[in-house]
């Protein structure tokens, strides 16, 4: 553990490495600033409880407190253990007397905030559609309630059992952190199951949809667009990958974009080899402005968020239907493996942290379902 001055500035200085690094300061007794690869930051104690036995308690996120307060809850907790106290379970049962909101507001929106690249998403999800758990207590949070919860809220607004799930899924990884965090004494959901949810068909572009797809983009004049209607057939980046997109990323020397793990679903970095469409592409769109960002958004400056509208407009110029954004990561995949990649190179090449996930790829078009036959 290096040991540093718990001083703002010093603090500031702390950047992310390969590894989880926990820094201390001698002054303060037991107290720890652990980093994580990703960036997080999070306050801990550690200490020896009544029996001489090590121990590791997670006091808040970094930024929910400011050092002084850190500095003066680790003096507390140290104060507690002098007296015999276990605060494992004393302040656990403390937390859990807090109601839900107070969790989310004071801890895991920060938090949340701070370590995922989803946190606009899950913002709402949390802070809107589980609106009838906010006035709920940690400790009364039970697969039951939820489960109650949420039919009820599914018949009001008529939602999918896949968006039920998303909002599920949403509330398990708050109660999990809020488990890990000690302000639960149990993950009391750790149980809940999601609602099973029928595969649906992967969506991509046959042969005459391909052609008027690469005609209409290559006489886009929305050179906004095009590039990033470009970027996303050749490499089959999802969209937020895009969007957060940086001319650092690119290696020219190697050929290939190189994306950072903290803007990656997976949270691993991964390779893609830049494909001579995308070259070309870049190249002309370089010249367009001097921001990081290799796409921006022309009225804020920032990064964008969507491109809904200008999306619609170009699949309904290029006469096809039902066909999203997304679906450009599907046709990428697919198109991959019915030309004979194997299943693992796809897997890289779109970031699939697992597999398994790929598989779903690993259909086939009918065209190439009658050349495996006619081989007979």
């Amino acid at each position: 553990m290096p040991n540093i001055k718990f001083t703002k500035s010093e603090l500031n200085k702390i950047k992310p490495s390969n590894n989880i690094v926990d820094y201390t300061d001698p002054e303060y007794k037991g107290l720890v600033l652990r980093v994580t690869p990703s960036g997080g930051k999070t306050w801990r104690l550690n200490y020896r409880n009544k029996y001489k036995v090590q121990k590791r308690y997670t006091i808040a996120n970094y930024n929910s407190l400011t050092l002084t307060q850190a500095k003066l809850e680790s003096q507390r907790l140290n104060g507690l253990i002098s007296q015999g106290i276990d605060i494992q379970t004393d302040e656990s049962q403390k937390n859990n007397d807090i109601f839900f909101k107070e969790y989310l507001y004071d801890f895991y929106l920060d938090w949340y905030k701070d370590n995922r690249k989803s946190y606009k998403t899950n913002n709402d999800i949390l802070t809107k559609q589980l609106q009838s758990i906010h006035d709920i207590k940690l400790k009364d949070i039970t697969p039951s309630l939820v489960s109650g919860i949420l039919y009820k809220y599914q018949k009001e607004v008529n939602i999918s059992d896949s968006r039920v799930n998303r909002i599920m899924a949403c509330l398990k990884g708050a109660i999990s952190k809020a488990y890990e965090f000690g302000y639960m004494d149990n993950n009391s959901l750790s149980k809940l199951k999601l609602k099973p949810v029928s595969s649906s068909k992967i969506r991509y572009l046959d042969k005459q949809e391909t052609q008027r797809f690469l005609d209409t983009l290559s006489k886009q004049k929305n050179i906004l667009l095009k590039g990033i209607v470009t970027i996303g057939y050749y490499t089959g980046m999802r969209r937020g990958e895009i969007f957060s997109l940086r001319w650092s990323d690119i290696d020219y020397t190697t050929n290939q974009i190189i994306l950072d793990s903290k803007n990656t679903k997976s949270g691993k970095s991964r390779a893609i080899p830049i494909h001579s469409e995308v070259k070309e592409m870049l190249s002309q769109f370089k010249t367009t402005g001097k921001s990081e960002l290799v796409f921006k958004s022309p009225v804020t400056g920032a990064a964008l968020d969507n491109i809904k509208k200008s999306w619609t407009r170009f699949i309904a110029d290029a006469g096809i239907e039902n066909f999203r954004f997304h679906d450009l990561r599907h046709n990428f995949c697919s198109m991959l493996v019915m030309k004979g990649v194997p299943i693992y190179t796809v897997a890289q090449l779109a970031g699939h942290a697992d597999v398994k996930t790929t598989q779903i790829y690993a259909h086939l078009s009918p065209d190439v379902k009658k050349s495996a036959v006619d081989l007979l």
